[in-house]
């Protein structure tokens, strides 16, 4: 049975104005002269309740793990919203936060030590979150116009590290500030601030009753991610709109494909994970960009790749004039080639010239590529109902949002799968039930679950 788990994960940053000292703040003042009256950004961000641990709070999000929760450096970005440029911005590090006293609300909010002094008048505030430290600078002395609609691009290497994940606001948020003493300073000068993840989570699994048919043994199924977008708006449209939104806008060079070398170092496949793991935190993950399109052909969606061997049982050899098929010597995946008549039958072979000959003798069949070393490929598109914050939009159809968790389970595999890992057909739509059978949550971290039946 499907699951649809809705649990939307907020990160939220308050950001509380007060009149106190002005000790580290570095004030870029781009936005020309500010009379506002003298003021003070006292930052704070939570996350669900959890235990204290060093570096990063925990989650009662059972699908986070602390990495994806750890905080290392905060960068806040104070706009004069008047004229859209930046009046000021703070660099902060997770040792200029304590977590407050658990109790109440304030369970899991984390304070900074240091104030930012700002000024009264209509201010709009971003909050970064692990950005790489070339990119924050280089927001600094820039416009609103920077932040909602410039095209940005980081690498997955950059968005995702050792230490933690990068994430930015939702949206920013604009106050009136008001002066300390004024009757609407308690109101006006507390700004909250969510947070979302600038990459989507996907994990892959077998289903608890996955059932595995053809003629052969499928085996070491792994999974990558192809097609990762490589620009991103910093905040994200309201539609989830991306910068490659367009009518046949796709280009091969904007988009990256996994590294394909089984066996060897670089591999960009991880092993598909296995049935029943207890904990989201311990399965193997992936990661990748948000990725919408008009057209949402194969070509321009970002996908999970399953890859497989597949051994046959039977193959097909030329006993003089005839062809036999005899049971197949090999044990373990071995190269090997197919012929598919025109009634769908499928014939296997260990020799390319006897596949050939006995294509040639078959008018009308079909010789697919051959499958190197045994390995063939499917497709999971992500997001098949076309989740879109909670809800299933028509539209949104195998569209990647930023902050949503795709939890992949294969429910049946049919094998062999194609010989290559580009898709069949790249310029149309996937069917719904394509290349595999599948579901796929989109958890807390906005989780989607899909179940997928691999085919060929």
């Amino acid at each position: 049975m499907k699951t649809k788990a809705f649990l939307i994960a907020t990160l939220l940053f308050a950001a509380g104005l007060y009149s106190c000292s002005d000790e580290n703040n570095e004030n870029t003042n781009s936005g020309g002269e500010d009379k506002g009256q003298p003021t003070y950004l006292d930052v704070s961000f939570s996350f669900p309740k959890g235990d204290v641990v060093t570096r990063a709070a925990t989650t009662e999000d059972n699908n986070a793990s602390l990495l994806e929760t750890a905080v290392n450096t905060v960068d806040v970005y104070i706009f004069n919203s008047n004229t859209g440029m930046m009046s000021k911005h703070q660099a902060l590090a997770a040792s200029d936060f304590v977590q407050q006293i658990p109790g109440g609300g304030n369970a899991d909010v984390w304070k900074a030590k240091a104030t930012i002094g700002t000024t009264t008048g209509a201010k709009t505030v971003f909050i970064g979150i692990n950005l790489p430290t070339t990119f924050a600078q280089g927001l600094k002395n820039t416009s609103l116009a920077n932040f909602n609609d410039n095209v940005h691009s980081l690498t997955m290497g950059q968005l995702v590290t050792g230490d933690g994940v990068a994430m930015f606001s939702a949206n920013g948020v604009t106050s009136e500030l008001k002066p300390q003493g004024d009757p609407d300073y308690g109101t006006n000068n507390t700004v909250k601030i969510p947070v979302k993840r600038l990459v989507a989570k996907v994990t892959v699994e077998k289903s608890s009753t996955m059932t595995i048919n053809g003629p052969g043994k499928i085996d070491n199924l792994a999974f990558a991610i192809n097609n990762i977008n490589t620009k991103f708006f910093l905040v994200p449209k309201a539609d989830g709109s991306d910068p490659n939104y367009l009518p046949h806008s796709w280009l091969s060079t904007d988009f990256i494909n996994a590294v394909n070398t089984p066996d060897a170092p670089g591999d960009g496949y991880v092993k598909v994970n296995e049935a029943n793991v207890p904990l989201v935190k311990d399965l193997n993950t992936l990661y990748t960009t948000e990725n919408t399109s008009v057209n949402h052909w194969k070509e321009e969606i970002t996908r999970a790749t399953i890859r497989a061997t597949f051994v046959p049982n039977k193959v097909t050899q030329k006993n003089g004039s005839e062809f036999v098929e005899v049971a197949n010597p090999n044990l373990t995946p071995k190269t090997f080639w197919t012929v598919i008549l025109q009634n769908g039958y499928r014939y296997y072979f260990l020799d390319e010239n006897t596949a050939t000959a006995f294509k040639n003798a078959n008018p009308g069949s079909i010789k697919p590529a051959e499958y190197t070393n045994g390995y063939c490929y499917y497709d999971m598109f992500l997001n098949k109902q076309g989740y879109f914050n909670g809800y299933p939009v028509t539209s949104k159809k195998w569209d990647v949002f930023r902050n949503d968790y795709y939890r992949c389970r294969i429910t049946s595999i049919f094998g062999p799968g194609r010989p290559d890992v580009p898709p069949l057909d790249p310029q149309t739509p996937p069917d719904t039930e394509t290349d595999i059978k599948y579901e796929v949550d989109i958890l807390f971290w906005n989780v989607v679950t899909d179940d997928y039946d691999l085919e060929p």
